[in-house]
């Protein structure tokens, strides 16, 4: 899990209600959340420290997939975290790499199968060529093959009235993207929205 102090958010509710909304909605990507009441004990000390309400918040990983292995129909894909300039364009000249647990921080850092990354890459190249230069019937039929298109939209949908303004959608940052396959054309692609405190 994640802890937030709900940063910036005098309500403390926006980034939880923001993951509930979507699950009201039917977008079953978006991760679980509830408030904790966290306390500090120090070996030692007389009492613990309370630090406050903090936001709980289901961390997107290895665990996630498997918790909605149903739904992805696989959990032994590549997952991705986007950050600040993934614009899903093939040449937006962004890094791509593997999260190797040495600090490193990419656009698009590829969180499993690190040990398989050439032909992960090569599959979201691929799938970032075909969204870019498909058009017509041609993109119409291809995106329908690769994408649960009304679980996108509604997604997208959710995302405008939250209003989130560091989104994929404002600043091309905070989402994942799921392929439920190693395969570099064989694959469902799942974006899943993530970070919703602004």
């Amino acid at each position: 899990v994640i802890l937030k102090f709900c940063n910036g958010d005098p309500t403390y509710v926006r980034e939880l209600y923001a993951y509930d909304f979507f699950r009201r909605c039917g977008v079953w990507t978006a991760a679980y959340d509830v408030f904790a009441r966290v306390y500090l004990h120090v070996e030692g000390d007389s009492r613990e420290a309370y630090l406050g309400i903090y936001g709980m918040i289901e961390h997107v990983d290895d665990e996630y997939l498997k918790v909605r292995e149903s739904q992805f129909e696989n959990r032994k894909g590549n997952l991705w975290k986007c950050r600040l300039g993934a614009s899903l364009r093939l040449n937006d000249g962004q890094s791509v790499g593997a999260d190797l647990d040495d600090g490193a921080e990419y656009v698009y850092e590829l969180k499993t199968n690190t040990d398989e990354f050439e032909q992960a890459k090569a599959q979201l190249d691929d799938f970032r060529s075909k969204l870019t230069t498909l058009t017509g019937e041609s993109f119409r039929s291809w995106i329908s093959s690769v994408c649960d298109v009304p679980l996108l939209l509604k997604t997208y949908a959710a995302n405008v009235v939250l209003g989130n303004w560091d989104d994929y959608w404002n600043n091309a940052n905070n989402y994942y993207i799921y392929f439920n396959s190693t395969s570099v054309s064989d694959y469902k692609f799942f974006f899943i929205p993530y970070d919703y405190d602004n």
